[in-house]
């Protein structure tokens, strides 16, 4: 909900990697907004925080028998023009299918005809698109990628360098990082001069970091600084079929279910206690009863009653026996 999201403040520390595809009619993102409505999102986080701190992730780029590198290259023309002012960075990845089994499952039995990169096919790409990106100006980077590529960067997704320059007024982890702030230097005819491995800072000072903190759990070509990821497997609903942080759609639902319906426990997925029926079934009520609900809390209500009455809520199971009979907000096909 952005109209609850917080503006930025001076002293924010937020920055958003936003994956930002066009794949849906493509079969491989089932269950995520229109293009159109998440590049509206892309543009209100941008407006509630800020340029530099929402970046462009068109991760990961796939060929299949439908998606060429050209049409690949429609796709991310699309959006970079509408987000051009509103980000200054764009990250991608080859997808790698063969290292991930799941995955390589997951696609065949979608019918997905999909094409591994080599090694031109990745250098031939990644010429064209920096050619696309001249009437834009991002920085182009790669998301652990040992290839290197004219024109476009190794990224640091968890970033030292923008982490630093977005926190520098944070001591604790400026200590923690081992950064020194200094001032900045000018040259005999009063240009600022920075060194290189200096940050320059919004304050008039520069960042000197003694040490980088790789993040060691992480892929050789990873390049991120260390870090603690609070994510969890098997909780994402959105359904790629290209993702491998899901063992099972049907696993994955269960666990959004089981924390919409205790949205405030420090677990993502909680275990359900007893009498948990009667919890989610009150959850359903809220929902299904208020007037401000949207079509899709709507139909999360429903949801949550359904799942209600497999726990064996007898409030439930009455409650979903009369919108069945009556034809209220569900039908018979859908139980």
């Amino acid at each position: 909900d952005l109209h609850s999201f917080p503006t930025r403040r001076s002293s924010d520390l937020r920055f958003i990697q936003f994956t930002l595809n066009d794949y849906v009619n493509d079969g491989l993102e089932k269950n995520v907004p229109s293009v159109e409505r998440r590049i509206d999102t892309f543009k209100r986080l941008v407006d509630k925080l800020g340029v530099g701190r929402v970046i462009w992730r068109f991760d990961p780029l796939f060929l299949t028998d439908r998606i060429s590198e050209d049409v690949l290259l429609e796709k991310i023309s699309n959006i970079g023009d509408q987000l051009k002012g509103y980000t200054e960075k764009l990250v991608f990845s080859f997808a790698d299918i063969a290292t991930y089994r799941m995955v390589e499952k997951n696609l065949r039995s979608a019918g997905i005809n999909y094409r591994e990169w080599g090694e031109n096919d990745m250098m031939s790409f990644a010429s064209k698109l920096v050619d696309l990106n001249k009437h834009w100006g991002y920085t182009l980077a790669t998301c652990g990628e040992k290839i290197d590529l004219p024109g476009i960067e190794h990224n640091h997704c968890v970033d030292h360098d923008l982490i630093i320059r977005l926190a520098h007024r944070d001591k604790a982890l400026m200590d923690y990082l081992g950064v020194t702030k200094v001032p900045v230097q000018r040259d005999m005819f009063g240009e600022v001069t920075v060194p290189d491995g200096a940050i320059l800072l919004d304050d008039g000072t520069m960042a000197i970091q003694k040490k980088k903190m790789p993040d060691k759990g992480q892929r050789q070509a990873c390049g991120c600084m260390v870090s603690k990821d609070i994510g969890q497997y098997n909780t994402c609903i959105h359904q790629c079929e290209y993702c491998y942080a899901n063992t099972s759609k049907e696993h994955a639902k269960e666990n959004w279910i089981r924390h919409r319906v205790f949205p405030r426990n420090e677990l993502i997925a909680p275990d359900i206690p007893e009498k948990a029926s009667t919890i989610t079934w009150m959850r359903a009520n809220d929902i299904l009863r208020s007037c401000q609900s949207s079509i899709d809390e709507y139909k999360e209500g429903l949801e949550l009653l359904k799942l209600s009455a497999e726990q064996g809520c007898v409030k439930a199971q009455s409650n979903l026996a009369h919108r069945l009979y009556y034809g209220i907000g569900c039908d018979k096909d859908e139980i």
